[in-house]
């Protein structure tokens, strides 16, 4: 996925502003317990790149240490000693952001982010979860949605990359089937581009 956001094969989805001002909030907290930030939203609405993109980000433009882990629930000890390993070589010990991709429950995130602070580790923990209803949103300070629908100018920017690596292939959205994400019906239309 870093490739592919490197070589521009991604659109940028408008909710990916909102994700960068919650981590830069997190990250200017100091040592607070609720160094976590949660990106939720359905299958196919472009978490996964998002969060590729924005490792990116805060690798080249505040050369901060990521951890990514992407399978399952992150053990702790894991990441302990990779954040261990960060704060011992850099001077002043810097702060590690690790970022998972595996759509866990955010008191899984809440708890990872509080275990390394108990251990005195410097990081921040993002991660991704499915949409979450209004109920469980409460006591989550950072938390974006990647909505279902694209916006006019993700649109317009997804015609433009498609036509630009497959010209001709797609005039309009109009095939898309009732209730799917157009990025995860674009994924199945373009099987050339699915390697």
């Amino acid at each position: 996925r870093i490739e592919g956001i490197a070589r521009k094969f991604a659109i940028e989805r408008d909710f990916e502003n909102d994700l960068w001002r919650q981590v830069e909030i997190a990250l200017r907290k100091g040592d607070t317990s609720d160094k976590f930030v949660i990106l939720h939203g359905q299958s196919g609405t472009g978490k996964s790149v998002a969060l590729a993109r924005l490792a990116v980000r805060l690798r080249k433009d505040l050369k901060l240490p990521i951890l990514i882990s992407g399978l399952g629930a992150a053990n702790v000890s894991d990441i302990d000693a990779f954040c261990s390993e960060v704060e011992q070589s850099t001077e002043p010990p810097s702060l590690t952001v690790v970022i998972n991709d595996s759509n866990l429950p955010p008191w899984r995130y809440r708890e990872i982010a509080t275990q390394l602070q108990s251990r005195g580790r410097r990081a921040i923990v993002i991660g991704t979860s499915y949409r979450l209803e209004e109920r469980y949103k409460k006591g989550l300070p950072h938390l974006v949605e990647a909505p279902e629908t694209l916006t006019s100018s993700e649109q317009t920017a997804l015609s433009k990359l498609v036509n630009k690596f497959s010209p001709n292939s797609l005039k309009d959205y109009s095939d898309v089937p009732e209730g799917w994400s157009v990025l995860a019906w674009l994924y199945r239309f373009l099987s050339a581009g699915r390697q």
